[in-house]
């Protein structure tokens, strides 16, 4: 086993999302992955200090690999958690990624025409707002990954029931969607974490059509 690092950055301004892309690229040090943060989908209730920043990029870096000064000189807040993860997930991902990004057609399922809504951003049904986010001019075209850190209730069985969940998004519930889980590992550390995974859809609004669906 591996350990790669999952950090969400706030960056400080002045500084401009390209200038932080540029500081990384000339910096020497290629991410595994880098993407822009969007927005929220079920906020921590527990751990909310993470409400308390605006994260602009996720990143999740390599082994033995660590952000140099003159990229940590432009973020303003970080979080970090390291992830135990394959031996051959670096390779594996960076055979896969570039489908990932560039999805092949997945035919709608139409749950979206009457979506099953739910009336809290705590549930993990289809809200309202993430509606309206998905099919609005501000929501972001293309691939979406959805990050999760997750801390399990202390019950036998809140375990085996995320298991169950998984099983479920690879073979049916996600994949008919073009679901793929990016990563999927314990963290390291045993803290207010216990778990990080990071799924990827086509596009938002299939994200959101899965979340309306009945069987979700």
């Amino acid at each position: 086993m591996i350990t790669v690092t999952v950090c969400i950055v706030s960056i400080s301004p002045p500084t401009s999302p390209s200038e932080f892309l540029q500081a990384l690229r000339s910096s020497g040090i290629s991410p595994l992955i880098i993407a822009r943060v969007v927005q929220w989908i079920i906020t921590p209730t527990i751990a909310d200090h993470l409400l308390r920043h605006n994260w602009d990029f996720m990143l999740i870096l390599a082994p033995e690999t660590s952000l140099p000064k003159s990229v940590e000189s432009l973020i303003a807040q970080i979080f970090s958690v390291q992830v135990e993860q394959p031996d051959e997930y670096p390779a594996s991902l960076q055979k896969t990624n570039h489908t990932l990004l560039y999805p092949e057609s997945v035919p709608p399922t139409f749950n979206l025409e009457r979506p099953l809504l739910a009336t809290s951003s705590q549930r993990v049904e289809l809200t309202p707002s993430l509606l309206a986010f998905a099919r609005s001019s501000f929501c972001p075209p293309g691939p979406v990954s959805m990050l999760n850190f997750l801390s399990f209730h202390p019950f036998a069985s809140a375990r085996a029931a995320y298991a169950a969940y998984i099983e479920a998004f690879k073979t049916s519930i996600g994949s008919k969607r073009g679901g793929t889980l990016k990563l999927l590992g314990n963290t390291v550390a045993k803290g207010e974490w216990d778990k990080v995974a990071m799924a990827q859809y086509p596009s938002l609004e299939y994200f959101a059509d899965m979340m309306a669906d009945p069987v979700y």
